[in-house]
């Protein structure tokens, strides 16, 4: 049994016509993000603290190309919450940078976390 194809929405493939003519100058250059990320975060790393750092920033990248695909689509509350989590990533990258001496400290706690989420 094949899948259908998705259905179109007229009103929404306008408004995500209208949504990229009006906003272009900020969405064509956030994409773009992706690929010099990419660039950036593909080099090697030989520092513990460098690698965690990489990989919440992935992790920030990534979600920004989430973001762009919900709000081109009308999506900008559920944009919101991921924005939310992207934020609080960058603010953990400074708080490492300021303080690279507490990153086992903050490897524990996230392994905490993760076993009380279990």
């Amino acid at each position: 049994m094949a899948c259908d194809p998705p259905m179109t929405n007229p009103v929404i493939d306008a408004f995500r016509l209208r949504m990229l003519e009006k906003h272009d100058g900020f969405l064509r250059p956030s994409m773009e993000l992706v690929k010099i990320a990419n660039d950036l975060l593909s080099r090697p790393l030989s520092k513990r603290l460098h690698k965690v750092m990489r990989a919440i920033a992935c992790v920030v990248v990534n979600s920004n190309g989430a973001v762009m695909t919900l709000v081109v689509n009308g999506y900008g509350n559920d944009a919101m919450k991921i924005v939310r989590s992207m934020f609080e990533g960058t603010a953990t990258l400074a708080y490492l940078r300021l303080h690279p001496e507490l990153l086992d400290d903050y490897l524990d706690f996230d392994a905490i976390r993760r076993w009380q989420a279990w």
